[in-house]
């Protein structure tokens, strides 16, 4: 399993709240549209000093699993 991180630029559906879910990104100039988001899931909050971290493992529209944070 690779388990590189990379930046990425993501365009998010936002209707009530902002950023709600990803739509598309754009990773190593090549622009991949979300075909079905897999799994998503949360991590911190719970500390006062720790930013909530939001997690997606999505399958992109050339078959690629990718996991967006």
């Amino acid at each position: 399993m690779n388990c590189d991180f990379e930046p990425v630029q993501v365009e998010c559906y936002s209707s009530y709240k902002a950023n709600e879910r990803p739509m598309a990104f754009t990773f190593r100039d090549r622009r991949r549209k979300i075909l079905e988001i897999l799994d998503q899931w949360y991590e911190g909050g719970i500390e006062p000093d720790a930013a909530v971290v939001n997690y997606f493992k999505v399958k992109a529209d050339d078959g690629t699993v990718f996991l967006l944070r």
